[in-house]
C-alpha cells in the first residue's frame, strides 16, 4: 500500500465485509487452516467453523484480531496507528473532500453496528 488512499480503502473494505469472507481472506493470506487462524484469535476451531458458515458472529474484538492478521500479511505493513497520524496530518481545506469521505465512513460504520446490536 503506497499511498494514504490505498490504506483508507483497505480499511474501508474490511469494516463492510461479512465477517466469513474476513475469515477467509486472513487464512488465505496467511496461510492458515482453521486451527491456525483459531490459536490466533484465540477460539476453538469449531467457533471458527461456526463463524464460517455464518452460524455465529464474531465479537467486535475478534473481527479487530482478524483485521490484524490481514494487515500484517500486507507488504508495508501498515497499523492502524499510521493510518490515524496520515489522518490528523491531512489538511483541513485541501483535503476536504477525503476527510468528508472518511467521516460518512466512520458514521455509515457506527450505523451497522448499532443495528447489529
Amino acid at each position: 500500500m503506497n499511498n494514504l488512499y490505498e490504506i483508507i480503502t483497505f480499511y474501508y473494505t474490511m469494516l463492510f465485509v461479512e465477517s466469513s469472507e474476513l475469515i477467509k481472506l486472513a487464512m488465505s493470506r496467511a496461510s492458515l487452516n482453521q486451527a491456525g487462524i483459531a490459536k490466533k484469535i484465540g477460539k476453538s476451531q469449531a467457533q471458527v467453523s461456526k463463524y464460517l458458515a455464518g452460524l455465529s458472529t464474531p465479537s467486535q474484538e475478534v473481527i479487530i484480531h482478524i483485521v490484524n492478521i490481514i494487515s500484517e500479511c500486507e507488504a508495508d505493513d501498515v497499523k492502524p496507528l499510521d493510518i490515524f497520524i496520515q489522518i490528523h496530518q491531512l489538511d483541513p481545506e485541501s483535503d476536504h473532500d477525503l476527510l468528508t469521505a472518511l467521516m460518512r465512513m466512520v458514521k455509515a460504520y457506527k450505523v451497522a453496528l448499532n443495528r447489529a446490536q
